[in-house]
């Protein structure tokens, strides 16, 4: 009988502790005593963007200027630990924008950093472009019926990075391949009755040493487990190598993302719908990803959180996938969708630690012109009518 009480009470512990997280720390938009004023920016990146991917790096790392000077404990007193930057882009019917939600206070910083990296570039303060969308999902939202939702995880730990900016450009030249532009054009021609939406939640780490160190050991052990199996081989100048070429480049690889800015970082993406089956978006957006992967590194949906159509890969039968998966895939579509509205890190999976090298290949401004339409007519847009469906368009690279 004790045992079961004492269970009864560790339960309602962690069903508390679970409500309070949900309810506080996930979504909580200010410091101690005071509310914060976070807000929505329309980024309108250079029409013909020539700039090295390197700028995007060093735009990350001005961004992480937000906690320079301020101990863990001076950010954790003024409540200001959970304060990032969530960059969004939307396809709503082929209409791609891109979004920045952020601390007003940090908006000149955003300013001057685009300034100096990304000459010509635009940022307008606009409301919410997902306002208009009810607080919970409740099987529609504007003309959408339809959703799908998943947060974007690695295969492997976080101590191995994706591939850095420079396998895909040579020094200042162009990009050899620019993944994000090929993504921006696929965006471009989806259906008119889809809406897709990419987040990525980021939040510097220049205060949290615990996290690194972890993975200092982590790669420790790595560097013992590689030596342990090691073949020795002569090199081309008569030296003695213990490690091979591919386990040297990985060690550096690593070694490299722990004494680098890091990022706090979690991606997620929406596929809403007026028709079934939004996941036929998945595809498109899951190419992109794995652009990045390398030997020893990864990206996938996270099984965790990706609304399904069935319990992928488990045989549970009719009973069982009507009265727990059903239950599973409606829990995971609101907890998503609620992720999507509060462009926070605790809802969902682990955030995921990225090397700024990396990052700025994963998300930076497409290498060629991607707006079709006048700056005029996108800032002039009406983003409270979201029952409408925006009026299909021809692709931008048909002949003329």
């Amino acid at each position: 009988m004790l045992v079961v009480l004492l269970g009864g009470f560790v339960i309602a512990g962690l069903k508390g502790y679970e409500w309070y997280d949900d309810r506080f720390l996930d979504d909580k938009i200010g410091g101690w005593f005071t509310k914060q004023n976070y807000i929505f920016v329309q980024l309108f990146p250079p029409g013909e963007n020539l700039r090295s991917m390197q700028e995007m790096e060093s735009f990350y790392v001005n961004l992480s200027s937000i906690y320079s000077g301020k101990s863990k404990k001076d950010i954790y007193l003024e409540g200001k630990w959970y304060e990032n930057f969530t960059f969004e882009v939307h396809s709503r019917g082929g209409q791609v924008s891109f979004y920045v939600y952020l601390n007003k206070n940090y908006l000149p910083l955003l300013r001057s950093s685009l300034a100096s990296h990304y000459p010509g570039s635009t940022v307008v303060e606009v409301p919410d472009p997902l306002l208009a969308f009810p607080k919970k999902w409740e099987g529609k939202a504007g003309p959408y019926n339809h959703l799908f939702t998943t947060d974007i995880g690695f295969g492997a730990s976080d101590l191995f990075p994706l591939k850095s900016w420079k396998m895909f450009q040579m020094g200042s030249n162009s990009p050899i391949t620019d993944p994000m532009t090929t993504l921006i054009s696929n965006f471009e021609n989806i259906e008119a009755e889809d809406y897709i939406i990419l987040q990525f939640v980021l939040q510097p780490q220049v205060y949290s040493p615990d996290k690194k160190k972890a993975l200092a050991t982590e790669l420790k052990k790595l560097r013992e487990d590689y030596k342990a199996n090691a073949n020795i081989e002569i090199g081309p100048d008569s030296s003695i190598q213990v490690l091979t070429k591919q386990e040297r480049a990985v060690l550096e690889s690593c070694e490299q993302k722990l004494t680098t800015t890091n990022f706090k970082m979690k991606i997620r993406t929406a596929l809403l719908s007026v028709n079934p089956a939004p996941q036929r978006n998945l595809g498109m957006i899951m190419s992109f990803f794995k652009e990045f992967n390398t030997e020893v590194q990864f990206t996938k949906p996270d099984a965790d959180t990706k609304t399904s159509a069935a319990a992928e890969g488990i045989a549970l039968g009719p009973f069982q996938d009507k009265y727990y998966w059903k239950k599973e895939q409606d829990y995971r579509r609101l907890n998503g969708y609620k992720a999507i509205l509060g462009r926070g890190l605790g809802r969902g999976s682990d955030a995921k630690f990225m090397d700024v090298e990396s990052l700025a290949s994963l998300f930076h401004f497409p290498a060629t012109e991607m707006i079709d339409q006048s700056l005029a007519s996108r800032v002039s847009t009406d983003y409270g009518n979201v029952n409408a469906l925006p009026s299909a368009t021809p692709p931008s690279n048909l002949p003329i």
